[in-house]
């Protein structure tokens, strides 16, 4: 749900907000409070003395942010915070943020290490018994999972070259089930920020455009730009009617509506919020398990053919031979 580039990584961007918002609690001043929150954290604490004097002559938070490369989720919540004066609660909502990250990192990693180690057994078996019999050198047990890697290297850097950057982003939008998946992050972190721009007094169009910036996903982005425009030419459309116009649907809009009329958009909103975030756990637990059941079931398929051939050269083989002779 989070963009891969920053000033530091997931781990290190919650511990520093994290320490940010209870250092922001003891009243000390926003620029003395960042050199405190980064300590040794890197990254952060290379940043915090410019940070730190840039905001003694004057300028907002959200600009050294923005100057330092920091991801543009957080710089549009904190952009939001600084705004509504609620610094401190939008710290505490990015470290939470990304923990919840790590926490799916860490479910990501735990689903495929079993089948990672079971490709890397099938890949080196065959090259067991000629090693053994001394036909082959000890480098064929790395042969296998050096071309498996060799090839997803080659596949990863195919699909990160910016000439497939516009396909890439297609595939994540349109094809089942990655489609999914984009919608719910996008949906997260649209409502995410939409709370915190409303919240802070933006007009339905300024946030919508906050959030664009900040969805997570080019194309989600230019649609919702296009949306905020729109709600700008026209403020009488609600603000479902224009998200349902930028690709989002799905019960979210219908709750987006009802905090609409019923006066309670902001609750809304963090209800949609929390609704997406499950979603997208939900999806993305089980297209890993799809997707680590079909590579168990081809590692197997494969085993299983490897040890017959193996069978067949090694018993069935000799015996045929000893047999004509």
């Amino acid at each position: 749900m989070a963009p891969a580039r920053g000033i530091a990584s997931w781990q290190h961007t919650a511990n520093f907000y994290q320490s940010l918002q209870r250092v922001l609690h003891t009243d000390i001043d926003l620029g003395h409070a960042v050199v405190l929150a980064a300590g040794g954290l890197p990254g952060y604490s290379q940043c915090a003395a410019q940070w730190k004097t840039s905001i003694e002559g004057g300028a907002r938070f959200t600009e050294c942010l923005d100057h330092s490369g920091e991801r543009r989720l957080i710089t549009a919540l904190m952009e939001a915070g600084e705004s509504s004066g609620h610094v401190s609660e939008i710290c505490q909502d990015i470290a939470d943020f990304y923990q919840h990250c790590l926490r799916l990192k860490r479910l990501v990693v735990s689903r495929l290490i079993y089948p990672t180690l079971l490709i890397h057994a099938v890949l080196i078996i065959p090259a067991l018994v000629p090693v053994i019999t001394g036909n082959a050198g000890w480098w064929m047990i790395f042969l296998g999972p050096g071309i498996f890697w060799a090839i997803i290297v080659a596949l990863y850097g195919a699909l990160r070259h910016p000439s497939l950057s516009a396909l890439r982003w297609r595939m994540s939008r349109n094809l089942p089930p990655l489609g999914g998946i984009s919608h719910a992050m996008v949906t997260a972190n649209c409502a995410l920020v939409l709370g915190a721009g409303l919240k802070a007094g933006m007009l339905y169009d300024q946030a919508l455009e906050l959030a664009a910036r900040s969805c997570g996903h080019p194309l989600y982005e230019h649609d919702l730009l296009r949306s905020s425009a729109q709600l700008r030419d026209k403020p009488d459309q609600g603000l479902a009617q224009v998200l349902a116009s930028a690709g989002l649907h799905g019960h979210s809009l219908q709750l987006i509506k009802q905090g609409e009329i019923a006066g309670t958009l902001e609750k809304s909103l963090q209800q949609v919020q929390a609704i997406a975030s499950e979603s997208f756990q939900y999806r993305l637990q089980w297209t890993l398990r799809l997707s680590c059941g079909i590579i168990i079931g081809i590692v197997m398929l494969m085993a299983a053919i490897t040890i017959i051939t193996m069978y067949m050269q090694v018993v069935i083989g000799p015996l045929q031979d000893a047999t004509q002779w």
